[in-house]
């Protein structure tokens, strides 16, 4: 069995020392309170990358009209001649249901907190 031979834009193996585990245990430590914010920004990829998906599947088309990126390249009927409204419309009208819903959730979020100062 032939081996891999290293290219030269290669990256060389990673050499694991007592030095390199503090420094990630450092780096773990100081990114330690934005967890949440990382939560956040992956659970949004995640919705995004879920819709997309559902989008390509056969078997979700009863939900597909409601999937927050469905309308998402709906723009591009702008450039048509004539303009196709239609998913123009629908797209606006979904994204407002979208951001209503999550207006409110947050409004709801911060009504129970002590955020008044």
């Amino acid at each position: 069995m032939a081996r891999h031979r290293r290219l030269p834009d290669d990256v060389p193996p990673a050499k694991i020392s007592a030095a390199n585990i503090r420094e990630a245990r450092e780096l773990f430590g100081y990114l330690w309170p934005y967890r949440a914010k990382f939560v956040a920004a992956f659970g949004a990829l995640a919705v995004v990358i879920t819709s997309d998906v559902l989008i390509t599947l056969d078997a979700a088309s009863g939900v597909q009209p409601y999937l927050p990126t469905r309308y998402w390249l709906a723009w591009v009927d702008f450039f048509r001649d004539p303009i196709f409204w239609r998913d123009i419309e629908r797209g606006l009208a979904v994204q407002a249901c979208y951001i209503g819903v999550l207006l409110l959730a947050s409004w709801a979020n911060f009504t129970t907190r002590d955020v008044k100062n």
